[in-house]
């Protein structure tokens, strides 16, 4: 490949590829190693710039996944250039153009940021099935409808996210869908850590888990009264819990359409919760979304704590509530 023109090469979306063409290019000239290329022999001082052995591997070194900068691939194809004619070396007319190489490194970084578009999408869409956004609301419904808590079913699954989401690497460079992911993971580890902790086997209904209510086991008196309001709040954080990762999946689907696909689940619409009965007897489906402030924060769920406090202070719910939005108007 030493004079073939580098115009015949298609752009590959391995960074792995340019660096490769770097290192034909130091090869065609003749500079086998990187002191070669350096113009100078060990201790020999020079006037001229040089790019140190360390400066040269780790720019070209397989072990780094990223290409070059800009600014390296100009002064490393010039050097190699000149490096060529102090030697009397023919390189190809493709080989000593070097805003050509730059034209290069732009397709390969474009290719590199599609390849990592679609593997972010891959596991958005893998994580959408993992989470069965589509039976949503059913799940919802056989936890936040009376007896409240967690089929086996719905318990593993959600199990099995929380697992495969710490495992999951999500690239970089799409920052509001890794954020996104990061919250609705944070709000599924409080949401089961919180229930497996708070919770029982039923005796009434078969592969179902119900929440305690410890005031059963005192007779009337402030003991009992004491883990009555426990019991209540506990009710209210579960419901909560299941609302706040209603809207962090929302979150989630809003970031995968704004970086990675406009498209991504919109013949779905927002998943939603069932719950209720409400004082009138009837259930309700509702949509839960962040506010406008909050979903522009890093991480909108203000985590497990705070979220606590906000239910036992009454001064506080107010603002709590409006931190999420009920998009469907059943609230």
């Amino acid at each position: 490949m030493g004079t073939e023109s580098a115009r015949e090469l298609d752009p590959q979306a391995d960074p792995q590829w340019f660096i490769g063409q770097l290192r034909r290019l130091m090869t065609a000239c003749g500079a086998g190693t990187a002191t070669r290329l350096g113009g100078r022999k060990k201790n020999q001082p020079t006037d001229k710039e040089v790019f140190s052995h360390s400066t040269i591997s780790r720019a070209l070194s397989p072990f780094i996944q990223s290409t070059p900068t800009a600014d390296f691939t100009r002064r490393f194809v010039e050097r190699c250039t000149e490096y060529a004619d102090e030697h009397a070396i023919v390189l190809s007319s493709a080989d000593r153009d070097v805003e050509y190489w730059l034209e290069l490194l732009a397709a390969v970084d474009e290719e590199i940021k599609e390849a990592a578009r679609l593997a972010t999408l891959d596991l958005a869409m893998l994580w959408s099935e993992l989470a069965d956004l589509d039976d949503w609301r059913k799940s919802s419904e056989t936890s936040l409808i009376p007896p409240l808590g967690m089929s086996f079913t719905v318990q593993d699954r959600l199990t099995a996210l929380r697992l495969w989401m710490a495992e999951a690497e999500w690239p970089k460079p799409f920052s509001k869908v890794a954020s996104a992911i990061g919250n609705f993971h944070h709000v599924l580890g409080d949401l089961l850590d919180f229930f497996t902790s708070n919770s029982t086997y039923s005796t009434q209904f078969d592969e179902y888990y119900v929440l305690l209510d410890h005031s059963l086991r005192f007779d009337y008196g402030p003991e009992r009264l004491r883990a009555e309001r426990e019991y209540l709040l506990n009710i209210d954080l579960f419901v909560r819990l299941w609302f706040e990762l209603t809207a962090a999946g929302n979150h989630v689907c809003d970031a995968v359409r704004d970086e990675l696909d406009g498209a991504f689940r919109l013949g779905k619409g927002r998943i939603a919760t069932i719950h209720g009965p409400d004082s009138m007897g009837r259930c309700q489906i509702t949509r839960w979304v962040y506010s406008a402030d909050t979903r522009h924060h890093a991480h909108p769920y203000p985590g497990f704590e705070a979220l606590r406090e906000a239910l036992r202070v009454p001064t506080s719910g107010g603002r709590e509530r409006e931190r999420l939005i009920d998009e469907s108007g059943a609230f």
